[in-house]
């Protein structure tokens, strides 16, 4: 019960950071500061509420499963890991479009902030299976600090870095208009 519960912890924490900051970073990047606001707290509580959620309600099943089923440890890590991680990086995605005022954006940003934690997912347990094995990074937390820290950097990096794919090309500044004959600015 332990476990579950700083699970939930960990994950919610994580949501929280992740989605908070990327609505932060939508709403600054328009000048703002109500849509600042807005997506900041809409990241703040929807990513906690949906990976902790989703944590209590799952990880049972899945520890169950990783007992009952121990030759697919990998991918049962990998089921523990990216469907909490991935929800969190769902609601990164939808604070950053509220935060951008983009209502066409909130779809593509929404899955790519899902998909971009779920590929930081699937890195950090290849990674932790290859090069820590002794660090117990198929369970819901890993026991060293640095593959803790490595898996929270992997998943940001790689929401952000998918929120970066998604976002439009900039629009070319207006062409300045030349100045017409006879005015002032002409000699």
């Amino acid at each position: 019960m332990a476990d579950l519960r700083n699970a939930a912890l960990t994950f919610g924490v994580l949501g929280f950071c992740l989605g908070g900051c990327l609505g932060i970073a939508g709403g600054l990047a328009r000048p703002s500061r109500a849509a600042l606001v807005t997506a900041g707290l809409l990241g703040s509580i929807l990513g906690p509420a949906l990976a902790a959620g989703v944590t209590l309600a799952w990880l049972p099943s899945f520890l169950w499963a990783r007992i009952t089923y121990s030759d697919y440890e990998l991918i049962i890590s990998l089921a523990i890991h990216g469907l909490p991680w991935g929800l969190a990086g769902a609601a990164a995605g939808l604070a950053f479009a509220v935060g951008l005022g983009e209502g066409r954006l909130i779809g593509p940003t929404l899955a790519a902030g899902f998909v971009g934690a779920v590929l930081g997912t699937i890195a950090f347990d290849l990674i932790g299976a290859a090069l820590f094995p002794f660090a117990d990074t198929a369970e819901p937390i890993a026991t060293t600090w640095p593959c803790r820290l490595l898996a929270r950097m992997l998943v940001t990096a790689a929401t952000a870095a998918a929120m970066i794919l998604v976002l439009p090309a900039p629009r070319p500044a207006p062409a300045a208009r030349p100045p017409e004959i006879g005015s002032p600015s002409q000699p």
